[in-house]
């Protein structure tokens, strides 16, 4: 697995790109990327809901 720090966009086109990376990989490997998530923060007031859905 790698490193936290690589995953650090500090530009809105930088998280789509690795967004999107990481989704065609997860695709890729097998896992069934649809459907939603519950993204903790723990240094923040407030978590994520993430959900994916695919776009025909």
């Amino acid at each position: 697995m790698s490193s936290v720090d690589e995953f650090a966009p500090s530009e809105k086109e930088e998280f789509r790109t690795m967004l999107r990376e990481l989704i065609s990989s997860a695709e890729a490997n097998g896992v069934d990327v649809s459907g939603g998530w519950y993204v903790e923060r723990p240094h923040a007031e407030s978590d994520w809901d993430v959900e994916v859905t695919e776009v025909v």
